[in-house]
Parts: structure tokens; sequence; C-alpha cells
């Protein structure tokens, strides 16, 4: 970006001092400038501006020293100081580089502050826009600085939203992070809370088992007791059921032999029986032929049935808790 320097090319008829000439001052830091030692410049125009603080046109050249020097701030003052001029040329000059000032301003404070940097752009816009007010005719310089700050400026505006909508993306994923962070260490309080209820109740049913065992020192010996106990109710019953398959067999081996004997029995009346009537058909007298039996004969009769004849009656059987019963007859 091109900056404007004033030369003043006054001359002075009279004889004078160069060394303690405001004007001679002025050219000798105007020689420094052009060499680029802005130094040795702002030295000459400090000193001139000692003898005449309010001068256009060392105020103007001071502004142009110190931009060089990248002091954009000073520079901008005395720019301000030189628009009190009555020249025309000097005003319009001054507006052209507070414009450039204020773009380099603003260029430096970019990535510190983005709201400063964008109101320096502003400002050098509206100085431009001044000189073109002021200038009648088109300047290519000046158009060129317009539309290039004027760009810039978007630039800085894009970059302000994209710059807030990340802060308050990042912003968001603090807040993100915060909750999650507190939502850990939430459940993890809740589990340090849970493995210290788990401890305390285990140290103590610990001390429950402990005094337990304490007040009771046979429980070791009761328990194998009761273990025993298990074992002898166990053998009891299988013993019970022994003894109740055993019954079992037992009497229905005893109700076989009973059968048995009855039928036996039932045999010896049948045959019995027979016998009897046998001995009746063949002994018996045919009809008419009682009378010639004499007493003997009837008596021998009868005693020989009375002992073949079933008995009245039979004695009761009862059956013996263990073993075989015996079948008792009463003839």
């Amino acid at each position: 970006m091109r900056i404007v320097i004033l030369v003043c090319l006054f001359m002075f008829e009279a004889p004078c001092l160069w060394a303690e000439n405001p004007r001679a001052l002025i050219q000798e830091g105007n020689n420094a400038f052009h060499q680029g030692n802005f130094n040795a410049s702002l030295d000459k125009y400090n000193a001139a501006l000692e003898k005449n603080p309010n001068s256009d046109v060392v105020n103007f050249n001071t502004g142009a020293a110190l931009y060089k020097k990248g002091e954009y701030d000073q520079a901008i003052d005395h720019f301000y100081k030189s628009l009190l001029s009555d020249d025309k040329n000097i005003q319009t000059k001054g507006y052209f580089n507070l414009g450039n000032s204020f773009y380099k301003k603003g260029r430096g404070l970019e990535d510190k502050d983005i709201d400063q940097a964008i109101h320096s752009l502003n400002q050098s816009l509206e100085n431009y826009q001044k000189v073109k007010d002021q200038v009648k005719t088109s300047d290519p310089d000046v158009d060129f600085n317009y539309d290039f700050v004027k760009r810039e400026l978007e630039r800085l505006k894009q970059k302000k939203e994209e710059k807030k909508q990340q802060n308050e993306q990042n912003q968001q994923n603090q807040r993100n992070d915060q909750s999650k962070s507190e939502q850990n260490q939430s459940k993890q309080d809740q589990n340090n809370q849970s493995a210290g209820n788990n401890k305390e109740q285990k140290q103590s049913e610990d001390k429950s088992e402990q005094k337990a065992q304490k007040e009771s020192p046979s429980s070791k010996e009761n328990q194998d007791q009761a273990q025993e106990g298990k074992k002898d109710s166990a053998d009891g019953q299988k013993q019970k059921e022994e003894q109740k398959n055993a019954q079992s067999a037992s009497n229905k081996k005893q109700g076989q032999e009973d059968e048995a004997n009855k039928n036996l029995n039932q045999q010896d009346e049948n045959k019995n029986q027979n016998d009897y009537n046998s001995s009746n058909l063949s002994e018996a007298p045919k009809e008419g032929e009682l009378k010639d039996v004499n007493k003997v004969k009837a008596q021998m009769i009868l005693n020989d049935y009375e002992q073949n004849e079933e008995p009245k009656g039979l004695l009761k059987v009862y059956k013996p808790d263990k073993g075989l019963s015996q079948v008792y007859k009463d003839w």
C-alpha cells in the first residue's frame, strides 16, 4: 500500500544557520526519509516540531516516518493534526494516509481483538471516502485501496462470525464434557457408596459370625452331630423300610401257607365225608330189614358215625407278629 510523503520545498532568501532553521531541519529529515533512515528523519522532524508544534507540514511528515516504523497510533495522531491545514492538498493526502494507517492498525489487531480490527478497517474506509469526496477526478490509488480494504473488512466479519460459532461450539462441548464428567463423578460416587455399603455389610456379617463362633465354640461339633443325626435317621428309615418289606413278604408267605392248609383241610373233610357216605350206603339195612338188626349192630353203626362226623367247630387261630402260624384242629 502506497504512502504519501509531502516534501517541503520552501526556500529562504535571508541568510541563516541551517541547524537552527525549521525549514532546514525538515529538508534534512526528508533526505533521511528517502534514504530509508526513518529514525534519523524523526530526529529532524521532532526538532522542527519543538520550534513549531502546530506545523501542518512537519506533523504530516512526522506521521509518515512513524507509519514506516509501524507505530500506527502515533502516526494517526500526527496525520489528524495535519488536517488543520488550510491547504486542501495537504488535507487530501492526510485523509489518504489516515486510511492507510487505520488499515495497518486493524491488520495488526486481527488475531488479538477482531472487533477492534473491524472498527479500524471501517475508519480506514471512511477516510478513503473523504478523499474520493474531495477529489473530483478518480484516483486509481484511492479506488484500489478502498476496494481492497472493503474486501478485507468483509473477510474479518466472516472470520468473526466463524469464530463466534466456533466459540459457541466449544462452549457447548465444554458444557457437554462438564455434564458428562458430573455424570461420571455421580456414578463413581454411587459405586463408591455401594462398595462402602457392601464392605460395611460384609464386615457386619463377619463380626456376627465371629461373635456366634465365640459364643458357641462347639458349633462345629454340633454340625457334626447334626450330620450324624441325619445319617442315623436315614439309616433308621432304611431299616424301617427293610423291616416293612420283610413283614410284607412274611405276611404274603403266611397267607400262602394258610391258603395251602385250608385246601388240605378241605380235602381231608371231603375225604372223610366220602368215606362216611360210602360206609353208610354199604352197611345201612334195606327197607324192611331194620327190624332184624339187633341192638348191638345199631350201636356199632352209631359209634362209627360219631368217629366220622365233622367236628362241631374249630378253634380260633391268632396270627403271631412274626413267624408262621400253626393250624390247630379239635379232632
